[in-house]
């Protein structure tokens, strides 16, 4: 008690614990939804701050309180999930699926089974994934749950790329376009997601208008989703000759040059990871490939060629043969010398 005494109390739960510890000392009058409340806002809080066995703890307490709560069970495999505890993650949300039926808990039932799916794509089960992701996405459009349908249509999207089927990943994207909610959660990594796919598919166009939503989404993007953004702007920009614009949030380079220059400041972040940086590398070098800037394109394949694995390397040869060979034809321009 002494210890607990002196703890310092961080002041965003001060209030949550305050209520906790009142109905510790009496138990025969406890408000079990207020004290489940109370332990998921010591949760969310503990997972902010990166704590995330309190968070498991605090959230297994919420849903162990109201052990009818489908949105406690929800947050509990959530946070279980967070941690790495895929077996502890799934009982939670399994639980959560079906207590959410019971109590017709239609946002609840959606979210369960998105994460569900996502908790199967991360552990390589895409059958399994593919299986919730179709059942979340049309829950998701009975119940006219926006975001949800969004972040099912992507699930659905990055299973049919991972397993190669094109048609079904352009059928995906049109979905998780048509669903798109700028502020649901995974709406910038949508948006990263769907530039890709269209400049792999050599639809500039639309890519061109992926990076346009994510605009306003800037300032919240992590380093590493920061570097994949602007080398795909400089990458899709450079190739359709896209003019500078003004965009009030200045949270995103909105010109070819300027964003192959925020790119290359962060490309020298060792904390970003390498699969990152070497997609930024070839697309800085298709960027200045489309400018014909030829001391640049060198100067990305040599940066591409010392960050991709051996092992990778034989997938990467033919595109970067062919853009030795583009760049053999090039002429150095003056921004090229300048860069």
């Amino acid at each position: 008690m002494a210890r607990l005494t002196d703890a310092e109390i961080p002041a965003p739960i001060t209030a949550s614990l305050d209520t906790i510890n009142s109905a510790l000392a009496t138990p025969d009058n406890v408000d079990a939804g207020a004290l489940s409340l109370c332990c998921l806002q010591v949760a969310a809080w503990a997972r902010g701050a990166g704590l995330l066995r309190t968070a498991i703890d605090f959230a297994q307490a919420a849903a162990l309180t109201s052990p009818e709560r489908a949105e406690a069970a929800l947050h509990a495999g959530v946070f279980a999930a967070a941690a790495g505890q895929g077996v502890r993650a799934g009982t939670w949300l399994h639980r959560a699926v079906g207590l959410a039926r019971r109590e017709r808990d239609k946002s609840t039932y959606v979210a369960a089974l998105v994460e569900l799916g996502t908790l199967c794509e991360q552990h390589g089960a895409t059958d399994r994934a593919l299986h919730f992701y179709q059942l979340a996405f049309r829950a998701g459009r009975r119940y006219s749950e926006l975001g949800v349908r969004m972040r099912a249509a992507h699930g659905l999207l990055r299973v049919a790329r991972v397993r190669r089927d094109d048609e079904a990943a352009r059928r995906c994207a049109l979905q998780a376009q048509a669903a798109f909610h700028a502020d649901a959660e995974g709406a910038q990594a949508l948006l990263l997601d769907l530039a890709r796919l269209w400049t792999d598919e050599g639809e500039m166009g639309k890519a061109r208008g992926a990076l346009h939503r994510l605009f306003p989404l800037g300032a919240s993007l992590s380093p590493s989703d920061r570097l994949a953004a602007t080398a795909l702007i400089a990458r899709v920009f450079a190739r359709l000759r896209v003019r500078p614009r003004v965009d009030s949030s200045g949270a995103l380079p909105v010109d070819a040059a300027t964003a192959a220059q925020d790119a290359w400041g962060l490309l020298r972040d060792e904390e970003i990871p390498r699969p990152v940086r070497c997609t930024a590398a070839l697309d800085l070098a298709h960027a200045a490939r489309s400018r014909r800037d030829r001391e640049a394109v060198a100067r990305s394949i040599a940066v591409l060629t010392g960050l991709v694995p051996e092992s990778e390397y034989p997938a990467l040869r033919l595109e970067i043969a062919r853009l030795r060979a583009e760049e053999a034809e090039a002429k150095p321009t003056a921004e090229g010398c300048a860069a």
